[in-house]
């Protein structure tokens, strides 16, 4: 039996990636994130100001480490 070794490496990885933004407004449940490039979006779930957080398939995923950004283009 033949094994689809794309197909398995496929299923390990998650369907959205976990992004790290910066929160920039809050209001009733959801909150307005700011990404690395300068893009916004509103997102599901309630942040602090000025707290960095993941975000996964459009909700905060937790609040992430302050630690500085490096952005590195390939």
């Amino acid at each position: 039996m033949a094994v689809n070794l794309w197909a398995r490496w496929k299923d390990l990885m998650p369907d959205d990636p976990l992004l790290v933004a910066d929160v920039v407004a809050s209001e009733f449940g959801r909150a307005q994130v700011q990404f690395p490039g300068g893009s916004r979006t509103w997102v599901t779930g309630a942040g602090t100001i000025g707290t960095r957080v993941f975000v996964q398939g459009g909700k905060l995923a937790g609040e992430a480490p302050a630690l500085p950004l490096v952005v590195d283009e390939v």
